[in-house]
């Protein structure tokens, strides 16, 4: 698991993050979404093992 802290420290949680050109979403728990099928927002998104939005 990883989690992403902004430039203040505060650990992101039900949020999009975008670094490096790559999308990741982060957890209501801060966990980054990692080779799972999430439903955000009645949308369903596809994360490969490192996290990074595929679909």
């Amino acid at each position: 698991n990883w989690y992403y802290a902004n430039a203040s420290g505060r650990i992101a949680e039900n949020e999009w993050i975008f670094v490096d050109g790559k999308w990741y979403y982060a957890e209501s728990d801060g966990r980054i979404a990692q080779g799972k099928t999430l439903r955000i927002n009645n949308v369903y998104y596809t994360f490969d093992d490192n996290g990074v939005w595929i679909r």
